[in-house]
């Protein structure tokens, strides 16, 4: 287990849970965020946090003073629909803020990096019967999905040229209470929960048909953690995902009866490179590090919900 570690993105809702969990081992945590896409009010106590760029060469070079045995780097631009519109801040927050970081490794002595790439590499690619796997050929279909898989291979290649142990983990479609409800264009089951706490409607992009594999936040940390207590030498890929398919239809049905049936739920459009469903193998990651998620998508959205709608009430 890490006793020092430097988590960027912390506040995100996936690096504020994994900063938190990490706390909760003993461990020292330094944790870095711009608030260009988290919240301040995410940053957990009892941690070091700095603010600043991870793309700014400058800023990436105060961090030498800092001292760390893994890398968790989770910070970055996470939206398919956003990085059409933005494709140079995708890149220099996916792809530069990953370089800078490998040479901060390189002057600090840190060996361990686990960067949090997405389900989004994949893009259109058809899995098997048992899901998407590590290994298949992947078609990235957004400026964001290339970014992300661009990093891979980075870290692949730098990987063996500096001897660091890393490893990207294919976030599948990760959601729990914290996400921010206010963004409409990145976070499937935050944007139809944010629509319908904001006026009792969900407009859905795209078909009731399509289908997610999502996992809960707390899960998709508790990965993190796994892997890097596995993560010896080279460079790995790991989906982290249930291994279950869930539909849009039955998202809708949950948070639905959630509302007590009030919703008025509607179909319009689709969203730019947006693909009719994802759903993941978590094989290797289970027979490598012994990982398996342990929250259910009911249970998991349920609680979502009822977070949410305390929290917007107050």
């Amino acid at each position: 287990m890490a006793t020092s570690a430097l988590v960027t993105g912390v506040g995100g809702f996936i690096g504020s849970e994994l900063a938190r969990q990490l706390r909760d081992s003993g461990a020292a945590v330094v944790g870095v965020d711009d608030f260009s896409l988290g919240h301040e009010r995410n940053v957990p106590s009892g941690i070091k946090f700095l603010r600043g760029d991870l793309a700014d060469e400058d800023f990436v070079k105060s961090l030498e003073n800092e001292s760390f045995d893994v890398v968790f780097h989770l910070a970055g631009q996470s939206g398919g629909e956003l990085s059409f519109s933005d494709p140079l801040f995708d890149l220099d927050a996916n792809v530069r803020s990953t370089h800078l970081l490998m040479q901060l490794m390189d002057k600090t002595g840190c060996r361990k990096l686990l960067y949090a790439s997405s389900v989004a590499a994949y893009g259109d690619a058809m899995g098997s019967g048992e899901g998407l796997v590590e290994f298949q050929e992947i078609r990235p279909t957004t400026p964001y999905g290339i970014s992300k898989r661009a990093s891979e291979e980075y870290l692949r290649v730098m990987s063996v040229f500096h001897g660091f142990a890393t490893a990207s983990l294919r976030l599948f479609n990760v959601y729990g209470a914290g996400q921010d409800l206010k963004r409409m264009n990145q976070g499937m089951l935050s944007i139809y929960l944010g629509q319908a706490l904001e006026n009792g409607e969900v407009v859905v992009k795209g078909s009731f048909d399509r289908y997610r594999d999502f996992v809960h936040v707390s899960d998709a940390a508790s990965a993190f953690l796994a892997v890097a207590e596995n993560l010896k030498t080279g460079h790995e890929i790991y989906n982290v995902c249930s291994g279950t398919r869930t539909y849009v239809r039955d998202a809708l049905d949950v948070l639905q009866d959630s509302f007590g049936g009030s919703l008025k739920i509607s179909s319009v459009g689709s969203t730019p490179g947006d693909v009719k469903g994802w759903l993941g193998s978590r094989e290797k990651i289970q027979r490598v590090c012994g990982w398996t998620p342990t929250r259910s998508f009911s249970d998991g959205f349920r609680e979502m919900i009822q977070v949410e709608k305390n929290r917007w009430s107050e």
